[in-house]
Formats: C-alpha cells, sequence, structure tokens
C-alpha cells in the first residue's frame, strides 16, 4: 500500500508529476507543421468521388453551349463595329457634301481655254458664255442681246472686256487692258459685278489673268489695285461735290452754252481730283465770290454774277458739249 507522500508524488499536480510530464514530452518529438494534414471538408471528399455519367454529360453540354455563346457574341461584336463603321462613313460623306456646298463660289468650277470658249458663242443654239476681266458667265437668258444678230453678239465666246469701256467693237474686242486709268478700271469693276449679280458665274479662262490652274496672273492685281485707287478718287470727287455742288448748265444751238447757280452761290472753273495726266474740269457753285487759278473765273463772266455764257452759238454747226462747264454738265440740271 503506497503512503500518503507516494501518492503525491504520483499526483499530476504535484512536483514529481509534473517534471515525469516534462521527462515524457522531451522523448516524444513534436511532428512539423507541413506534416499536419487537414481534416477532409465534404466537398474534398465529394470531388474524389467520381461523378455519374449523367452529371458528365451534363456538364459537357454546358461547356459547349458556354462555347457557343461566347463566338456568337465575338461575331455580334465583329457585326456592331462593322455598323459603327458604315455609319461613320455615311455622316462623313454628308458633311463632306455640305462643306463642299458651302465653298466659295468658283471653287468647283473649271477652267476654260480660249478653244472651249469660243465654242459657247450660241452659233449652234448651245449655251451662250462670254468673259469678263477672265471670268466665264453663261448669259444665254440674254440671248436677244448676246446671240447670232444681237447687238452684242461680237462678245460671245471670248473675252474683250477693253471694248466695254473704249466703245470700240471692231479693234478692241480683246482683254488687254493696257494705259486703262484708275477710274477706267473702276468702271470695269462695276461691269463685272454687274455680271455676277445677273449671270450665272461659269469659271475661268486660262489667258491673261489666269493660269491653266486657275491661279490669279500679275494683270489681274493690276487690275485690282486700279479699281481700288478709281474708288479712292471716286470718294474725294463726291466729298468735294458735296461741299461744292455741281452748277446747273444747258447747251442749244442758237443760244450756245450756259452755266449758273443758285441764288446767292457763284460759279467757277475748278479741277476734278483724278490720275494720270489728263485734267478734268467741271462747274462748281461757291457761297463766296473769291476766285484764283483753283477756283476760275468763265470768260467775260464778273465774280458777283451767278449765270455765265460757256460758249457761243453755233449756226449750222453739230450740237456740242456745253462749253467748258466739264463733261459732267451735258444739257442737265445738277443739284445746286
Amino acid at each position: 500500500m503506497s503512503t500518503g507522500e507516494d501518492r503525491a508524488g504520483a499526483s499530476p499536480s504535484g512536483e514529481g508529476g509534473k517534471e515525469k510530464l516534462r521527462r515524457r514530452a522531451q522523448r516524444q518529438p513534436t511532428p512539423a507543421i507541413s506534416e499536419i494534414e487537414p481534416a477532409e471538408s465534404d466537398d474534398d471528399q465529394s470531388r474524389r468521388r467520381p461523378r455519374p455519367p449523367a452529371a458528365r454529360r451534363l456538364d459537357r453540354v454546358l461547356q459547349e453551349t458556354e462555347s457557343k455563346e461566347l463566338a456568337e457574341g465575338g461575331r455580334w461584336s465583329i457585326c456592331s463595329a462593322e455598323a459603327a463603321t458604315l455609319v461613320c462613313s455615311i455622316v462623313i460623306c454628308v458633311v463632306a457634301a455640305k462643306y463642299l456646298e458651302n465653298l466659295p463660289q468658283d471653287a468647283d468650277r473649271k477652267v476654260f481655254t480660249k478653244e472651249e470658249l469660243a465654242r459657247y458663242d450660241g452659233s449652234s443654239g448651245g449655251p451662250i458664255y462670254l468673259a469678263f476681266v477672265g471670268q466665264v458667265f453663261d448669259v444665254s437668258k440674254g440671248k436677244q442681246y448676246y446671240g447670232k444678230g444681237g447687238g452684242y453678239d461680237f462678245f460671245a465666246g471670248r473675252d474683250a472686256t477693253r471694248a466695254f469701256v473704249s466703245g470700240d467693237f471692231e479693234k478692241d474686242l480683246t482683254d488687254d487692258l493696257t494705259g486703262f486709268t484708275p477710274e477706267e478700271f473702276r468702271s470695269l469693276m462695276e461691269w463685272r459685278s454687274f455680271y455676277h449679280k445677273d449671270y450665272k458665274y461659269m469659271g475661268k479662262v486660262e489667258g491673261r489673268f489666269y493660269n491653266p490652274l486657275g491661279e490669279p496672273l500679275e494683270d489681274l492685281q493690276k487690275f485690282e489695285d486700279g479699281a481700288a485707287e478709281g474708288n479712292r478718287i471716286a470718294e474725294l470727287r463726291k466729298a468735294e461735290r458735296a461741299k461744292y455742288p455741281n452748277c446747273n448748265s444747258k447747251w442749244s444751238q442758237a443760244k450756245g452754252g450756259e452755266v449758273w447757280c443758285k441764288e446767292g452761290y457763284y460759279p467757277r472753273r475748278v479741277m476734278e481730283p483724278s490720275s494720270g495726266a489728263r485734267l478734268k474740269m467741271r462747274c462748281a457753285c461757291f457761297k463766296d465770290q473769291q476766285h484764283s487759278d483753283l477756283r476760275q473765273l468763265y470768260d467775260g463772266c464778273s465774280p458777283d454774277e451767278s449765270r455765265c455764257r460757256t460758249a457761243p452759238a453755233q449756226k449750222g454747226g453739230k450740237a456740242g458739249k456745253a462749253g467748258n462747264a466739264g463733261s459732267d454738265n451735258k444739257a442737265k440740271v445738277g443739284a445746286a
């Protein structure tokens, strides 16, 4: 029979029991963590078990269906991309068409050769074209003037700009504007504006004003510069006439020429603003009676007279202008 002391030494709670447990633990090595196998779950166990044939067939059907859906989705993506490309192309075409409609008037017109332009003289009953400062216009609606037998049929099928100013419809049926003054260039510019307004613009003719590509040449720049100078001179004249209005004037073969101003104004010969060597004179009305080389008295007319004779009567002669009253006072009543 063991004593109480022996029982105390064998008790786990005693000092002797603790020592025995330590020695036992040292004799049995602790296993590595990697050697400890985790407990299997129900899913792991089910995966290790073989699947029934019906389940395997269902898996294959699901895989095939998924593959088909992926393929169909790819084809749909391609079709969507093609449709988007087509829509973009249509939009681009519409925008381009609108852009072409809004281009400057001559952007899509052709450049005629002189030989091509000559075919449009109306002789064969076709369209009638004429060129003016190198620009071509369809004047078919004015065939009573420009068609065969019309008063201006010599303008058809050519550029005869010079004759519009010179009035020589035999020698000046040409586009040569050599020697023109700014005032004459300005007159041509007004004619060109008239054709743009009243007739259809068709393009350009290669030659003096445009090259075969329709690009402007030096003579066109000279024309435009001359017209700009003519406009400047016209503005000066307008200002002068507003300040000193034209005289009234008349001429008859029986009485000759006469100029006059309204009461309180006096006629004087003055120089018009102009270009070149040619001097242009006109009769202007002044409120004061001063006179000088720039405000000339009419021959035989005193400074305080408001009516002056300008040219003697002619017997059996050809009617002419109102003497020195100037080119702007041909048998007309002015503003004064």
